[in-house]
């Protein structure tokens, strides 16, 4: 079982995801190992009590992040400024109807946050589409991330890789494990639908079952894909569709701006060697 400093790092053992990650854990212990606060030890007394110390609190978040497959460039997603941007909801039983523009920010996420129990519990999930660069990912990401702060479970994963794991679960015992537990997380990113290869009959019933799999198990799916709707549903048929009940919205994220022009990270100036 892995330990840091001497303690037994929470919720790990029983976790077969954990294996996945276990090699990157030692570079961000240093969190903990170079803290001044508690000198290393992850534990700190105030008023002849020990308490957690920030830097283990800090840790025990990345670890669960690591864990969920969250990708490490957006760690700091909390602390960046989360861009505008507009989503037009798609009837799905009448995709031809046009709705307004409406904020992704006030009029989907943050209601959706501020009631995780009762969307867990009603498994509302939702369809993510649209162009790139229009910040479908870092939308759910940031979700994503808030979920694991709050103390539940959740996961990020391509499609793609997704089906490779299913199918070596077939014979590997650890990888089985790994995708049942994937499997229940409350709450999953399903990501770059449409870009995976292969018959697109077996894609399309493994997502149906996956849908209406996490539907019974009352949790909440974010399904995202560069497809419009309409050929998101010629892609995959009718039967996916039909798997999203009415706690299932699909969102259209509006191209009136690049977004991941404003994720991009600026590169130094040309400067003169010193």
């Amino acid at each position: 079982m892995r330990k840091a400093n001497g303690d037994i790092l929470p919720n790990v053992s029983d976790d077969c995801r954990y294996n996945l990650i276990a090699h990157k854990v030692e570079y961000y212990e240093k969190i903990t190992r170079e803290c001044e606060k508690c000198d290393g030890t992850g534990i700190r007394k105030i008023k002849e009590k020990e308490v957690k110390c920030s830097c283990k609190k800090s840790l025990e978040f990345i670890l669960e992040l690591l864990k969920s497959n969250f990708p490490p460039q957006h760690f700091d997603i909390f602390r960046n400024e989360l861009f505008k941007r507009k989503i037009v909801e798609i009837d799905t039983s009448n995709p031809e109807v046009t709705h307004k523009p409406t904020s992704f920010n006030e009029d989907f996420m943050y209601p959706f946050l501020n009631n995780k129990l009762f969307m867990i519990n009603n498994s509302c999930s939702s369809l993510f589409t649209g162009n790139n660069e229009t910040g479908k990912t870092y939308g759910a990401l940031y979700m994503l991330a808030d979920f694991i702060k709050n103390g539940f479970s959740g996961h990020y994963i391509r499609f793609k890789n997704y089906l490779n794991l299913l199918n070596s679960s077939y014979s590997d015992k650890e990888d089985k494990t790994v995708l049942r537990q994937i499997r229940e997380v409350k709450f999953l990113i399903v990501d770059e639908l449409g870009k995976e290869h292969g018959k697109h009959e077996y894609a399309t019933c493994e997502l149906e079952e996956l849908i209406k799999t996490r539907q019974d198990n009352l949790s909440c799916t974010l399904l995202i894909t560069n497809l419009d709707y309409k050929d998101f549903v010629d892609t995959y048929g009718n039967h996916v569709r039909s798997a999203f009940n009415k706690n299932f919205k699909a969102l259209l994220f509006h191209p009136d701006s690049s977004f991941r022009t404003k994720t991009r990270v600026e590169w130094p100036k040309s400067q003169k060697q010193k």
